[in-house]
């Protein structure tokens, strides 16, 4: 069985963080979007596969999700699923509802709308996923885990 678990990355973590593209990243991820930002990461086997980057934003009740990146030898393998349920469980923890909201790169939008649940909103590059979609992806991919 593989060991698999989130970590949290720590400020000085991050600050520390070299250039990732050689381990198959492409995101600057030394670069906080946000003060309140936290970094999670996907590790198996000891190799972190994927990142994710969000803020709780607790005066509006949801989550924003900054930045979602997955190793390019790790793709198609569940984990930016993964990373996603694990921060709806966070929002869900914080009272949120499990409402999150995320800029998309706009070839992703509609994918993360058939793979995810969540909606497009108007004509922008936002997606929301709302309380049944959060929940869908923790039943899916935190309860079932990576495909």
């Amino acid at each position: 069985m593989k060991e698999t678990f989130f970590w949290d990355f720590s400020q000085e973590d991050i600050s520390t963080l070299s250039d990732l593209t050689s381990e198959g990243f492409e995101f600057d991820w030394s670069a906080i979007s946000s003060p309140n930002a936290i970094t999670s990461g996907f590790v198996i086997q000891g190799e972190v596969s994927g990142m994710i980057e969000f803020t709780p934003e607790p005066s509006d009740a949801y989550t924003f999700v900054h930045k979602l990146e997955v190793r390019m030898d790790k793709k198609n393998q569940g984990i930016a699923g993964l990373l996603l349920a694990h921060v709806a469980q966070d929002a869900f923890n914080r009272g949120f509802e499990g409402v999150m909201m995320c800029l998309s790169k706009t070839a992703l939008l509609d994918y993360y709308v058939r793979r995810y649940g969540c909606s497009r909103i108007a004509n922008t590059n936002r997606v929301m996923f709302h309380t049944a979609a959060c929940q869908s992806l923790i039943d899916r991919f935190l309860k079932e885990g990576v495909d």
